[in-house]
């Protein structure tokens, strides 16, 4: 049993006739994917009406259905049979991928424990980690998109001048949340607390590399994980 809370279903389409929208509380099974049957309760406050989902949700393939008894005032209607989407249930959970480099300064520095440490605390999941010695010609397709630019022989003397840690990291939203616990590219700019902001000085020696995004991220772990991830 799993209890939610959640805005108007619809957040282009006002439910509370000229109010503000109030809350709907979801009693039921949630599911991940949004394409399996659900049972639910939804308990409505007395201005709102389940519109979107008498409309939008009943199950192309099942015998969907509303009832509508009342409790102590408050309407609570049940809803069978329904598909509801995953992003409204779960407010529209990313679950990613993404990269983590842990670079030569800090290998060197004995913090991968610390770093991994980290991540593992904040509720994400090492999907594959590995201690290499890097290819010159995979770090230079790592850092392809600055090729052109003047530090880029610096950046990937570097990343190959010694031993780096590659990590996969999996999770709820991994990309955004790694980029805020690795901090600013310059330390002197990352925020106590960070990965640089506690460990790093220069921008030349910042620790560690994470994925921009999404996209960077797919990028990345084909290169640095050609042979796939544990997990």
């Amino acid at each position: 049993m799993a209890i939610h809370r959640y805005q108007d279903a619809d957040e282009n389409q006002d439910y509370t006739q000229g109010h503000r929208p109030l809350p709907i509380l979801a009693v039921g099974r949630a599911h991940t994917t949004g394409e399996e049957q659900v049972h639910l309760h939804l308990i409505f406050p007395p201005v709102i009406e389940p519109t979107h989902f008498e409309q939008h949700q009943v199950a192309a393939n099942g015998d969907g259905g509303l009832e509508r008894p009342i409790r102590h005032g408050v309407r609570v209607w049940r809803i069978h049979l329904l598909r509801l989407p995953s992003q409204m249930l779960h407010n529209r959970i990313s679950m990613e991928t993404t990269l983590v480099l842990i670079k030569p300064g800090g290998v060197s520095r004995n913090l991968i424990g610390e770093i991994t440490r980290r991540v593992e605390a904040r509720g994400l999941t090492v999907a594959a980690m590995k201690l290499v010695q890097p290819e010159r010609a995979t770090v230079e397709a790592h850092y392809a998109e600055h090729a052109e630019r003047p530090f880029f022989k610096d950046v990937c003397d570097y990343l190959t001048s010694g031993a780096i840690v590659a990590m996969a990291v999996s999770g709820t939203n991994a990309v955004k949340a790694i980029r805020a616990m690795m901090g600013a590219t310059n330390p002197l700019d990352a925020t106590p607390g960070t990965v640089r902001g506690d460990f790093a000085l220069t921008i030349d020696d910042n620790l560690v590399h994470s994925s921009s995004d999404p996209d960077a991220s797919a990028r990345e772990l084909q290169l640095w994980f050609p042979e796939g991830l544990a997990r």
